[in-house]
């Protein structure tokens, strides 16, 4: 779809409501339902969803200080997957429910806003005062995989404000608020949480409702005036991320977080998405009632990738051609970042980027796999453990990050501490098991069996000051062909412990 077909006039700084005939008797009479943009197709979402980087063929012929800044611009790629699509086309459908009771057209709209927290309103629960309960969505998956990326992407479909002035010949104005996304509090305050929703509202509308709030209420009166605002001003969705947060608190400081949430979900029928890395799995599913809420319209837990969708996405980098030599993308180099990355998208991209910086910085115009085995030993220290304890899961099934840093395979690991892998080493074409896995096997710290005192340290080698530039120290080394690694390990500022 062209983007002309969901341009919209503008009225100061927000685009004007174009009202749309609804097939389904339920939408119409809703200027909330009938302003909002087309609904779209599987193949409409890809085109919106996938994000592109300014590329010119000739790019490849650049001096190398360009080519490497360019290599950078690569972090903004998405391609667009199954599970997005899926998750586009739920938001889309969440938020037109989510007005069905809320049509400001309606005599009753405004009195119910305006009776949410009086102490004469009707006790939570009851049925009379609700504008009727929407669904909610929890999407949850390993950090990596692109979810605020995606859900950022999705959202900029939306215009984030609407201006109505009439509708069907009657006067109307009224500045519609079809989405907020936010982080979730890391103390899950929800005096914090009331001040984030009002900040971005009056960031997307114009608005000083945080100044005329903050300071002048309690911190119950805050969370009240706050969700009155969000229903007043239409909101179609709130989007709360990195709800795995709470994980970090008080249970009991979870459950106010939770149930306020629901109350604003129940009581002024705002439909919430709530989003996490697997973390944030346990948020959703610590009871019943938590884990039927966020899957009324649906609940996408974000799939390890296939090596053929791993494919698509290392192919839509690959295809930004600034090595000179380049070549094809062959499965044997797909299979090694697919194994070293462990599937991960981000992570693939990263080390992506790494090494075609390190080629070019080297002079070399084509991507290896021992020169990325290398980058990968050389930068990825901090989270090959983790990695390593994901692909022992395979095949038999995909070990989730947050069990693998808490698994025995990681534990026994981090108490040896590891060595960086030889490249040779790294993977090889047939092993059962994967070459991140074989990083544990690999790794060693002393014990008191090494016959090493537990207080007798290794003596320090005395450097002169002009002795400890390690630029320089790295910069001799090259010259002599040894990595960073192996320069400071010749000059004596590595220490290894002895092998058992």
């Amino acid at each position: 779809m062209t983007s002309e077909a969901v341009a919209f006039p503008m009225i100061g700084h927000w685009p004007k409501a174009e009202y749309r005939t609804e097939a389904l008797t339920a939408y119409q009479g809703n200027p909330f339902i009938e302003a909002l943009p087309p609904r779209q197709t599987a193949l409409e979402w890809a085109s919106r969803i996938k994000s592109e980087v300014a590329y010119d063929a000739s790019y490849v012929g650049l001096p190398t200080v360009d080519r490497i800044d360019f290599v950078s611009l690569l972090r903004n790629v998405l391609f667009p997957l199954d599970w997005h699509l899926d998750f586009a086309a739920a938001l889309h459908r969440l938020i037109r429910e989510g007005y069905l009771a809320r049509n400001p057209m309606d005599r009753g709209f405004l009195p119910q806003i305006a009776a949410y927290g009086s102490p004469n309103a009707s006790p939570p629960g009851s049925r009379s005062t609700l504008f009727g309960t929407p669904g909610s969505y929890g999407l949850i998956g390993q950090s990596g995989v692109g979810k605020s990326k995606v859900i950022r992407s999705i959202l900029r479909y939306f215009p984030q404000v609407i201006a109505h002035t009439d509708y069907n010949g009657q006067p109307f104005s009224w500045k519609q608020l079809t989405w907020l996304h936010i982080d979730c509090p890391p103390d899950a305050s929800l005096a914090n949480f009331g001040i984030k929703v009002l900040e971005q509202a009056d960031l997307a509308l114009g608005t000083n409702y945080l100044t005329s709030f903050v300071g002048t209420r309690s911190k119950e009166r805050l969370q009240i005036s706050m969700a009155k605002v969000a229903a007043l001003q239409g909101l179609g969705v709130l989007v709360i991320d990195q709800v795995n947060v709470l994980n970090n608190v008080d249970i009991g400081v979870r459950r106010r977080f939770l149930d306020f949430v629901a109350e604003f979900n129940n009581h002024l029928g705002v439909p919430v998405v709530l989003v996490g890395n697997d973390d944030g799995r346990k948020v959703l599913t610590e009871d019943f009632g938590t884990a039927l809420r966020y899957t009324g319209v649906g609940a996408t837990d974000v799939p390890t990738l296939s090596i053929d969708d791993f494919e698509l996405i290392l192919s839509e980098l690959w295809s930004y051609r600034i090595l000179r030599q380049a070549g094809e993308l062959t499965s044997e180099i797909t299979r090694l970042f697919h194994d070293l990355c462990g599937a991960n998208p981000d992570l693939c991209c990263k080390l992506y980027q790494l090494s075609t910086r390190r080629a070019l910085s080297l002079g070399e115009e084509s991507l290896s796999c021992e020169l990325v085995k290398h980058v990968y030993g050389e930068y990825f220290s901090l989270i090959k453990l983790a990695l390593a304890a994901i692909a022992q899961g395979r095949p038999s099934g995909p070990v989730r990050f947050n069990a693998a840093m808490t698994s025995p395979e990681f534990a026994a690991a981090i108490s040896r501490g590891f060595q960086q892998p030889s490249i040779s080493g790294v993977w090889t074409t047939g092993s059962t098991i994967t070459p991140t896995a074989r990083l544990i096997d690999e790794s060693r710290l002393p014990s008191s069996s090494d016959g090493i005192p537990s207080r007798e340290l290794p003596k320090t080698k005395i450097i002169k000051p002009s002795q400890c530039a390690l630029v320089n120290v790295v910069r001799d080394g090259r010259a002599k062909g040894l990595g960073a690694y192996e320069s400071l390990k010749a000059a004596g500022l590595v220490y290894r412990w002895p092998s058992s």
